[in-house]
């Protein structure tokens, strides 16, 4: 007889991707801010850097569980859930708007749900194709509506954020079909071990030293990207690993929608109106959200 494991998000796990998106929707203005001082290279660095030492004690009580056939697993998580793209958001976002930005991001689900089927052969119900694109449609139109639809920027910079995003729909995939096996800890203190030596060595080498202290905004951007990698890459990492092993891998990247209602939710409360359309795109996000949230695994 065959054992049913039902993998559909808990109350728990709502909250949990709201917490996610709410952090996660604040990294584009830290960024940002970092941008002010540093170069994008520099931006990755440093976050990367960070991490390190914050997942440094959990990565020797962890150790026990790294040898050479799996370390290789660690190196692939590593850069493509953080080390490539904490690269491709600063460089992009030096010239394109956050408008542009927000909506591409905003693609992550569908190469999710697109790199599943085409190389896992994951199977999946029409219910969860049609919430991705319900989702994204939603995205779309607060992102659009917030931005007083202005959308600037350049076509190649914009392509590194769906760089980004396919780099986060291999990560999910690679995650869930070959590192089940590993506890969320363990992923998330060893993917910063591989991504955080060489960030270290090419702030010591470089011209971050310099920067941070002669730069009128060096310790001010430094702090920003410091708070960024603790809740937003360590704190965040650990969290959404979690997510993912106790729902679905297209549910959980299902936060890149949750990001844009968030900011809606900021403006309103900066006094900004809320309009039909913003209502509209909100029932679309969280209809789309809820529409993957329903599955069972068959084992």
């Amino acid at each position: 007889m065959e054992n049913i494991v039902d993998k559909s998000p808990t109350f728990k796990h709502w909250l949990l991707l709201i917490a996610l998106a709410i952090v996660w929707g604040f990294s584009f203005l830290f960024i940002k801010r970092g941008l002010l001082a540093y170069s994008p290279l520099e931006v990755s660095s440093i976050r990367m850097g960070v991490a390190f030492f914050a997942f440094l004690p959990f990565a020797i009580q962890k150790l026990k569980y790294i040898n050479t056939s799996n370390i290789w697993k660690f190196i692939v998580v590593g850069y493509f859930s953080s080390g490539i793209p904490s690269v491709l958001f600063p460089l992009a976002q030096q010239h394109i708007s956050s408008s542009v930005a927000g909506i591409l991001n905003s693609l992550t689900p569908l190469f999710t749900l697109l790199i599943g089927i085409i190389f896992y052969k994951n199977t999946v119900g029409i219910h969860k194709i049609i919430g991705v694109f319900i989702g994204f449609i939603g995205a779309i139109l607060l992102i659009y509506f917030n931005s007083k639809s202005s959308f600037t920027g350049n076509i190649f910079f914009a392509f590194l954020i769906i760089l980004a995003t396919i780099c986060y729909g291999i990560n999910v995939n690679f995650l869930q079909n070959k590192m089940s096996n590993f506890d969320s800890l363990t992923i998330s203190s060893w993917t910063y071990m591989t991504t955080g030596i060489p960030a270290i060595l090419y702030l010591i080498f470089g011209d971050f030293s310099n920067k941070i202290v002669n730069h009128p905004q060096g310790w001010n951007s430094f702090l920003y990207l410091a708070i960024l990698s603790i809740f937003g890459t360590c704190i965040s990492s650990y969290a959404f690993n979690r997510l993912l092993q106790a729902t679905s891998g297209l549910w959980a990247s299902t936060v890149t929608y949750l990001m844009p209602l968030f900011s809606t939710f900021i403006g309103f409360y900066d006094g900004e109106i809320i309009g039909w359309y913003h209502i509209v795109g909100m029932l679309l996000i969280l209809s789309g959200v809820y529409l993957t949230s329903k599955r069972k695994i068959v084992i």
